[in-house]
């Protein structure tokens, strides 16, 4: 089931409002229109292609065997499927992505995508990896991916927008992933993921990212924010993830990614920047948070406060080259039990008093053991139903322009 639901899709007051009650095709003077799935148009892409800004694609229950490209020619449109258990986007575990977004503004809306080899919904600026562009206005409400061959909702090169009311699960990478942006301006709220390699994952993704009220649970790995140079935007600099439940991330049965880690909470790999406060972090059989150098830059000025750990087996490790913490705090993190276990012992005592110094440690190493087998990503069982978008029928469009990521309200 999806988390806690108090945050709903605020609605853009656009010049040009859709009308909810129009056939398929254009008006006069401009004003955008919906155009409808299958009853106008016998196909979504069919559909994306005949639109215009500010349209309003409207998919009615059904199964659509198709990739989705919204080409950059079609910015500030919206796909919005009438029932988001009932609209199924299917890959038949064939076809690449599900809907792949090369245009700035565009919302995806109220449906499901499963069984594709690569990803569910994408937006990015080119089909070009590390094309150097960024996509502008972006955003990704009341999606359910699964099973898909790579990541549930993947938003890379992507700036100015956010997931929310996301659920993902059955992915060999992560459920849901936000990379190669500076500054990234994006926000993941409301939102699940189990059953993945990794439920949230970002990977260079610099610069007011908020990552808030979600629940990350039953993957191999809660929470990845890494640093990583063979990936575009190298380095990582800057993050909030606050107010998460991160849960029980040890789960068998979900895929695993070639070089994954398993039993742990929240991993920053490399990263420089972020702070890690207000979560709960429980039930890992590993590690709960971790902050390490990647192979290609060092941990530095993490901040790891106010998180409540339960019934980890280690509740919080540090390791950095040659011992130096360079700047990275850990403080006010509560266990029961005589506190925060940790490696090095007494890490709170040792540099929760000097945020932002370098501070010796120790060489203590964190042992894990190895990640458990291989496991088909097309045998995780389907989800449950998920929460529908409100008033998906008549809700007017509205494209994810100006600041979606400053839209979301209690």
């Amino acid at each position: 089931m999806m988390s806690r639901g108090r945050f709903r899709a605020a609605a853009l007051v656009l010049g040009a409002l859709a009308c909810a009650g129009c056939g398929g095709g254009h008006g006069q003077g401009g004003r955008s229109q919906v155009l409808r799935v299958p009853q106008s148009y016998r196909t979504i892409q069919a559909a994306v292609d005949a639109t215009r800004r500010g349209d309003l694609v409207l998919i009615a229950p059904g199964v659509y065997h198709e990739s989705v490209t919204v080409a950059a020619g079609h910015p500030d449109i919206v796909l919005r499927g009438l029932d988001r258990n009932r609209v199924l986007l299917d890959g038949q575990d064939r076809l690449g992505s599900g809907i792949t977004v090369n245009a700035d503004g565009v919302a995806v809306e109220n449906l499901t995508v499963r069984h594709y080899l690569v990803n569910g919904v994408v937006w990015q600026p080119s089909d070009q990896y590390g094309s150097g562009q960024s996509l502008r206005g972006w955003r990704g409400s009341y999606i359910t991916a699964y099973d898909n061959g790579l990541y549930g909702v993947y938003a890379f090169g992507a700036v100015h927008g956010r997931f929310d009311h996301v659920y993902g699960s059955g992915q060999p990478d992560s459920g849901v992933y936000i990379g190669n942006c500076n500054a990234c301006h994006a926000l993941v709220v409301d939102s699940m993921a189990e059953h993945n390699q990794v439920g949230y994952e970002a990977t260079n993704a610099s610069g007011d990212v908020s990552v808030l009220h979600n629940v990350w649970t039953h993957n191999r790995v809660g929470v990845e924010i890494d640093s990583l140079r063979k990936e575009p935007g190298f380095p990582q600099r800057g993050s909030m993830l606050t107010s998460n439940r991160i849960v029980d991330n040890n789960d068998r049965g979900a895929p695993r990614a070639e070089d994954g880690g398993f039993g742990a909470g929240v991993a920053i790999n490399g990263g420089s920047g972020n702070q890690v406060a207000d979560n709960l972090v429980s039930s890992h059989s590993e590690i709960g948070i971790v902050v390490l150098d990647s192979p290609d830059s060092a941990a530095t000025n993490n901040t790891v406060q106010g998180n409540r750990l339960e019934a980890n087996a280690l509740d919080l490790a540090l390791e950095t080259a040659n011992g130096l913490s360079q700047g990275n705090c850990f403080a006010g993190n509560q266990a029961p039990r005589g506190g925060p276990r940790s490696v090095p012992g007494r890490l709170q005592a040792l540099t929760g008093r000097s945020c932002g110094h370098s501070v010796a440690t120790g060489h203590n190493r964190l042992r894990l053991v190895p990640a458990p087998p291989q496991l088909d990503y097309r045998t995780v069982p389907a989800p449950p139903p998920q929460p529908n978008m409100p008033a998906a029928a008549t809700a007017p469009a509205a494209p994810a322009v100006g600041n979606p990521e400053r839209e979301a309200v209690g």
